[in-house]
């Protein structure tokens, strides 16, 4: 099946659909499929998430505004994932100190490397960061991580690089 010409309508299982749909993308592949359990990488970034097989619920495919198929991957424990022909897209995790309506209702890996872009630009470029504004990143970070990790994604070396980041605060202005 080709990821742009996916029939919404058919009637595979549910670990078919899926199998069939990264085999076709240009920017998903599988790394491996043993013990009931199945790998997809990104080609993007080289992330890749390892899931069980028998805690897909369903395998729902859609259409894109622009027409495009992709993949909804529901989980038995009500977690989802969206695979595209590039990209494996999640639900960030949203925490108390964040305004829900300013965070995407789907997000990449890739978008945890624009936190660190910023992050590392203004504490290179001698810029005061402000603390509000500093813990602001954070919060944002943390979402997108920790939304990657509920589905799979492995993100230890993210997470470490962000903390030394914020280890380093000597151009913090004040608040």
């Amino acid at each position: 099946m080709n990821p742009q010409d996916a029939n919404p309508q058919e009637s595979k299982s549910p670990v078919r659909s899926l199998v069939d749909f990264v085999s076709q993308c240009h920017g998903l592949s599988f790394l491996e499929s043993s013990n009931g359990e199945l790998t997809i990488c990104q080609r993007m970034d080289g992330k890749h998430l390892t899931f069980k097989i028998n805690d897909i619920e369903k395998v729902l495919c859609r259409l894109d505004v622009q027409n495009k198929a992709f993949l909804q991957v529901n989980f038995m424990d009500d977690r989802k994932m969206l695979l595209t022909d590039d990209l494996i897209g999640f639900k960030p995790v949203v925490s108390s100190k964040l305004d829900a309506d300013r965070l995407p209702k789907v997000v990449t890996t890739p978008d945890l490397i624009s936190f660190i872009d910023i992050l590392e630009n203004s504490l290179s470029n001698g810029s005061t960061v402000m603390a509000e504004d500093l813990e602001d990143v954070r919060q944002y970070f943390d979402s997108v991580l920790l939304g990657a990790e509920a589905i799979g994604f492995n993100l230890m070396c993210e997470r470490m690089w962000i903390e030394r980041l914020f280890s380093y605060r000597p151009t913090i202005g004040q608040a």
